[in-house]
C-alpha cells in the first residue's frame, strides 16, 4: 500500500514522505516501527487523532515531557483537534501536550 506520513519536528518543521508499506499487518507494523524509531527516539505511543476530517494515528514519545523534550506546537494542535471539533466547550480545559518530534500517518496505516 502506498501512503504518506509526515514527520512533525518540535522546531516547527515538517517533512512529508511517500512510502510503500506491506499489506501484511505484521510486516507493516515492522515497517512503521522502523520509520518511527529514528524520529521519535523513545517509548512509542500511538495516539488516535482526528485530522483533516477523519481519524488517523500519530506516533509520539510517551515520555517526551518527562525527558524534557521541547513542546511541539503542531503535533499538539493535531492532538487537540478532536476536542476542538467534537467538544468545543472542553477545548479551553486541555493541558496535555506533545513534547518532541512526532510522526503522523494517514488513516489505517498503523492498524
Amino acid at each position: 500500500m502506498k501512503t504518506t506520513y509526515t514527520i512533525i519536528r518540535a522546531d516547527g518543521s515538517t517533512e512529508k514522505i511517500e512510502v510503500e508499506l506491506s499489506n501484511n499487518k505484521q510486516k507493516r507494523a515492522e515497517q512503521t516501527n522502523a520509520i518511527c524509531r529514528p524520529v521519535v527516539d523513545g517509548w512509542l505511543e500511538i495516539v488516535h487523532v482526528f485530522w483533516e476530517g477523519s481519524y488517523t494515528y500519530m506516533v509520539v514519545d510517551e515520555e517526551g515531557k518527562l525527558k524534557g523534550k521541547p513542546f511541539n506546537a503542531i503535533a499538539t494542535a493535531i492532538y487537540w483537534n478532536n476536542v476542538r471539533v467534537h467538544q468545543p466547550e472542553e477545548y479551553d480545559k486541555l493541558t496535555d501536550y506533545i513534547a518532541g518530534d512526532a510522526v503522523l500517518f494517514k488513516k489505517g496505516v498503523v492498524t
